[in-house]
């Protein structure tokens, strides 16, 4: 096999996930109830740009307190319809007011970690 097809590329940080060269597109924010709205407008942008194989990814923010337990301020984080009500709910402890932004991403060459 020929090295044509491309591995994705890990987003491990907020600032790779916002790089222009990734494209990332806002799509809403992780709120209890938006999933359909989120996903709508992820197909939407999907489609205007030619991505065949869109991606959500929440950009997570930590509030003060959780930077500690985690070693971190936040990362990207793949969200799935299945996990997104139970992440909406645990939003105001882990970020605060700071509701997280979703991204669309092309799926085909980028992902987060889990």
């Amino acid at each position: 096999m020929t090295g044509s097809s491309a591995e994705r590329k890990y987003l491990m940080t907020s600032d790779e996930l916002l790089a222009p060269d990734v494209g990332a597109v806002a799509v809403g924010h992780l709120a209890s109830g938006a999933f359909e709205a989120v996903n709508e407008e992820m197909r939407r942008q999907a489609e205007q740009r030619g991505v065949n194989d869109p991606k959500l990814i929440a950009n997570l923010i930590f509030r003060q307190e959780m930077e500690a337990v985690y070693g971190s301020t936040g990362h990207p984080y793949p969200i799935a319809e299945f996990e997104w009500e139970a992440f909406a709910a645990d939003v105001p402890e882990y970020c605060g007011d700071n509701v997280p932004v979703v991204y669309m991403v092309d799926g085909s060459r980028y992902t987060a970690p889990i």
